[in-house]
């Protein structure tokens, strides 16, 4: 008796609803210290009468909203507490790495958190003021949407990466930046300035 609760109705198929869910959690607690996945449904039908839809729908909710779930909560729970460390100790290198690889492992799971955490590391990057670790974060970031097929974002990322490559960086990291951006390129249609980039690595080797 005494305690408090709050009731935020979630989809748990919708990774959008879920993060919804796991930061009002943060903002109202401060953390999460037990996460319970009870959200299911059940099919009672017999096989032969059943729809596709039904057991997809059943897979959907009982299986990858508990995966989605997890992925999610756990993601932000150690975003939030890498976060304050890094703003403790003035860090701002370290706060963009751990956005980044955060934002790495959200890609799958929640694109658009994924698309928030990549552009906070490029604005903090940006005010560090680093040619390297701009052009770093933004090539990861065409990395994870070539993985995901979003060639158009990663062209983009790749374009900026290649134009801040200072000429100390990993030659092995410009070279597979360049290769990448060519990939994105050439997904998209553009040989032309996909065969430069192509040129442009080369020389690096």
């Amino acid at each position: 008796s005494g305690g408090t609760a709050l009731s935020v109705p979630t989809d748990v198929t919708d990774a959008a609803a879920v993060r919804r869910l796991v930061q009002r959690s943060l903002d109202r607690w401060g953390g999460v210290d037990v996460l319970v996945n009870n959200a299911g449904v059940a099919l009672f039908d017999p096989i032969l009468s059943s729809t596709e839809e039904q057991w997809k729908r059943m897979f959907d909710v009982n299986v990858l909203g508990a995966v989605k779930t997890n992925a999610i909560a756990m993601g932000l729970e150690r975003m939030k507490s890498a976060e304050q460390l890094a703003e403790e100790i003035g860090d701002k290198r370290a706060l963009v790495e751990i956005l980044r690889i955060t934002a790495e492992l959200q890609a799958r799971s929640d694109t658009n958190a994924s698309q928030q955490y990549f552009q906070h590391a490029i604005q903090l990057a940006d005010e560090i003021g680093d040619p390297g670790l701009r052009a770093e974060v933004r090539a990861t970031a065409g990395d994870v949407y070539i993985i995901l097929g979003d060639m158009k974002k990663a062209e983009v990322y790749y374009r900026e990466a290649n134009q801040l490559w200072p000429p100390e960086a990993d030659p092995n990291r410009k070279v597979v930046s360049l290769a990448q951006f060519a990939k994105a390129l050439g997904n998209a249609g553009n040989q032309q300035t996909a065969l430069a980039a192509i040129q442009a690595a080369e020389k690096i080797i």
